[in-house]
């Protein structure tokens, strides 16, 4: 029998904590990619260097974020077959799942190569920093196969329940990827593209070693075994598609507000740059939860222990509750420190910490939002989120964000403050909809057993 980890016994608090904490530690370090990158550049390189990877990082972010719906939905599965004890489905699905991944990661790798400029036009990228950010996002895109690969490899694994062992592949990595940035930003003087190819190389490196380990200790998985099967490819997209699709609506949103913010200068798009890399190291706590209890649900769901699933709400939205309060105070206090690790001028920085202040206010509502979010994929309800989604984003973050900075005349601020008001309206929703429709009563969909 392969190993995998019960979560649907003992003590829940302890299950969601125990399994996030490696999902978190792992989140952060996938997050320092990107902050190694950004000290490198915006110390030894320049704000030009920092604002081209900035004007990049919101493509970036579209893309990885719909990939994740696609290792989501295979650990949902994954996790729905442990708890029901159906460990040779695992295989099938495993081999159409490789499939998907290839063609998905070949056909994005073309098409993004192909487009690169266009998009780069699309969020209003400054000519100085243009052909910066045009070389950064090529490099990224030659590295989809191993970052499609790699989620698939990491989604298996968080179904089985264990979270700790791609903590190690990504360990590895980021030692790679800091031992290479400076050669290659520096010594060789390769400046923002040395840093997507450092990137690209340490990511080549999570993927190998996690597909070494899949074939040595989950056998007879691999990931270089292919075997179609159009019912399990329905399942997947049944499952996937819409939060792939609330990823998208999601990140393009953020897209046209990065838009937005890139039209206002260098100096408020380093700051941007900056703060947000901050911002996103302090909503992983919030992806792990969430990614937490999709997998905790799943094998409830799996095992048919439906009876708990109440008592997955009440511990993952006590748990984020208070990790959303402590960071938004120690955000909110030391924001002058952070935005100064990563540049100099102060401009830069004053604009960065008014980024920062404005933000965690946003934590509270979009961490426990997240939280129960988690929930509802993991017991098959994926289109309430994903409506809840598009709904506070394109009728009150991104107007709001034309309005306050334009109409209004409120700057940068106005399209902050934006933010945190669509991040309210997602929690009022979601609580909303889960007082008219409790999960209990949903009916939510078995996904094992809709397979013979």
């Amino acid at each position: 029998m392969q190993k995998h980890w019960d979560l649907t016994e003992g003590s829940i608090y302890k299950n969601i904590l125990v399994f996030s904490l490696p999902l978190l530690i792992g989140s952060l370090l996938q997050n320092l990619y990107n902050v190694i990158n950004s000290i490198w550049l915006g110390r030894f390189v320049g704000p030009e260097a920092l604002a081209a990877v900035s004007a990049s990082f919101f493509i970036v972010f579209i893309i990885v974020s719909m990939i994740m719906g696609f290792s989501m939905a295979v650990s949902i599965l994954v996790a729905q077959y442990v708890g029901a004890r159906r460990f040779k489905d695992i295989k099938e699905l495993m081999d159409t799942a490789n499939i998907l991944a290839l063609v998905s990661a070949v056909s994005l790798t073309l098409f993004g190569i192909l487009i690169s400029e266009w998009l780069l036009h699309l969020v209003q990228t400054p000519p100085e920093v243009f052909p910066l950010a045009k070389n950064y996002l090529n490099i990224f895109f030659l590295g989809f196969f191993f970052i499609f690969s790699y989620n698939l490899v990491v989604g298996l694994l968080r179904g089985y329940g264990d979270t700790r062992t791609p903590l190690y592949f990504l360990v590895y990595s980021l030692i790679l990827n800091a031992l290479l940035d400076p050669l290659f930003i520096i010594v060789l003087d390769w400046g923002v593209s040395g840093a997507a190819l450092a990137t690209l190389i340490s990511q080549a490196l999570s993927f190998f070693l996690g597909a070494n380990y899949l074939k040595k200790k989950y056998k007879p998985l691999s990931i270089w075994s292919y075997k179609y099967n159009r019912d399990i490819t329905k399942t997947i997209v049944k499952l996937g598609l819409p939060f792939s699709i609330q990823q998208f609506a999601v990140s393009t949103g953020m897209l046209v507000v990065s838009s937005l913010v890139n039209s206002l200068g260098t100096i408020i798009m380093a700051a941007f740059g900056a703060g947000s890399r901050i911002d996103a190291l302090i909503m992983t706590p919030f992806h792990a939860i969430s990614m937490a209890t999709s997998t905790v649900t799943g094998q409830h769901i799996g095992a048919q222990k439906y009876d708990r699933i109440k008592a997955i709400v009440r511990a993952s939205s006590l748990i984020v509750i208070l990790i959303a309060l402590t960071m938004a105070s120690l955000i909110y206090g030391f924001a002058p420190y952070l935005i100064g690790i990563f540049v100099t001028e102060p401009e830069v920085i004053s604009e960065g910490v008014r980024y920062l202040r404005i933000i965690s206010f946003s934590y509270f509502p979009l961490g426990w939002t997240f939280a129960l979010s988690g929930i509802m994929r993991g017991a098959g309800v994926v289109l309430p989120p994903t409506i809840i989604s598009i709904i506070t984003l394109w009728l009150i973050r991104v107007p709001g964000a034309y309005y306050l900075n334009k109409t209004l005349a409120l700057g940068a601020g106005g399209i902050w403050w934006a933010i945190v008001a669509s991040a309210t309206l997602s929690i009022l929703l979601t609580w909303g909809y889960l007082w008219l429709v409790p999960l209990e009563k949903t009916k939510p969909i078995d996904l094992v057993a809709t397979r013979k």
